[in-house]
């Protein structure tokens, strides 16, 4: 998949948050999305936000998109945590389904000054780039304040989203 049509699923899943689309639709379409990143494994752009308990938290730059809904500005994010704890691997892959696993994928959406975000998408990956196991979303906000990894990822996303605005302003002169 190419990245601008990754842009417009990303400008599809914005209009259908506007329009108070049903998050199934959404789910489906963040699916496709990480199918896509999955299949096209080499074309991430992964940047470092920090080590976790049980791996490494990457943001994939490239991913990164503003949502509006109802005046309040969101920043959307994947970031994919690669797992490094042997005792956790081990432990995962117990289960048959997960037997290939090795990371995670997380869509999260921040609110517009970071201080807060949910999980919107969570997925487990196998070693061949597959999607191996749903773990759904959470609904839940999260405060990012103590959590140094969260706040890099916050951080990272919002400086690829102002470079994404500046090239677009070369673009246009």
């Amino acid at each position: 998949m190419t990245l601008p049509s990754f842009c417009y699923i990303m400008d599809i899943i914005k209009l259908l948050i506007m329009r108070g689309a049903k998050m199934r639709y959404i789910k489906l379409l963040i699916m496709l999305i990480l199918l896509s990143i999955a299949a096209v494994g080499n074309c991430q752009n992964l940047q470092k936000a920090g080590e976790t308990d049980v791996g490494t938290l990457y943001v994939d730059v490239d991913s990164v998109q503003s949502l509006s809904k109802s005046g309040q500005l969101y920043l959307a994010v994947f970031a994919e945590e690669q797992f490094t704890d042997a005792e956790f691997l081990k432990s995962l892959r117990e289960d048959e389904s997960l037997q290939n696993a090795v990371s995670a994928m997380y869509l999260y959406l921040f609110n517009n000054n970071g201080t807060e975000y949910t999980v919107a998408a969570h997925y487990i990956i196998d070693k061949d780039g597959k999607v191996c196991l749903d773990m759904g979303g959470e609904t839940a906000v999260q405060q990012t304040k103590g959590k140094k990894e969260m706040l890099n990822v916050y951080t990272k996303a919002l400086d690829a989203l102002n470079k994404k605005a500046q090239q677009s302003k070369w673009l246009h002169k």
